[in-house]
């Protein structure tokens, strides 16, 4: 009998399925370990093609440097600092990729996400009279115009604190 050959000829562009931090979110928590960024593929995808040449992250101006691995479906960016606080990044996925076809995607993936904006301050050590400052904890007040502090978060007895509850491009007096 004669031989026979199949050949399935995929011609399905990749796509990012999803992305972690999501896109426009606001207050993504700085941490002291390295913060990463994950993007998922809709398909296995040739790893030589994921680096950090092709997977990118930003602040606007500066190119925020850090290692990318890929493992399954997943690309992942680790920073190689931690991220600035009240700072919108941006993180972009080039045509550059391939899936193991060899096809790109149709489009770069770009996203944006702002980290939170960190509240610090010196803790008092003593009163005015000097008698030393008997302390618990901080309760912080603010509002969007001088003198007018209607909103307060309790925050521990700690003197640095994120602020998850801040917009974008508002002034706030705390």
């Amino acid at each position: 009998t004669p031989a026979s050959y199949t050949w399935t000829i995929d011609t399905i562009l990749p796509t990012v399925s999803s992305i972690s931090p999501e896109d426009v979110a606001t207050g993504v928590a700085l941490s002291t370990s390295k913060t990463i960024i994950t993007a998922t593929f809709s398909e296995v995808m040739d790893k030589s093609t994921i680096t950090t040449s092709t997977f990118t992250l930003s602040d606007g101006t500066n190119t925020v440097t850090g290692t990318v691995t890929y493992s399954s479906t997943t690309a992942t960016f680790t920073l190689s600092s931690n991220l600035t606080s009240g700072t919108t990044y941006t993180a972009t996925i080039t045509t550059d990729v391939k899936d193991t076809a060899g096809n790109k995607m149709a489009s770069d993936k770009k996203w944006s996400f702002t980290t939170l904006g960190n509240l610090t301050w010196d803790a008092p050590t003593t009163n005015v009279d000097g008698t030393p400052v008997g302390l618990t904890g901080y309760k912080v007040y603010y509002g969007t115009s001088s003198g007018n502090y209607a909103t307060s978060i309790v925050v521990g007895n700690v003197t640095t604190y994120g602020v998850k509850t801040l917009s974008i491009e508002t002034t706030y007096y705390l």
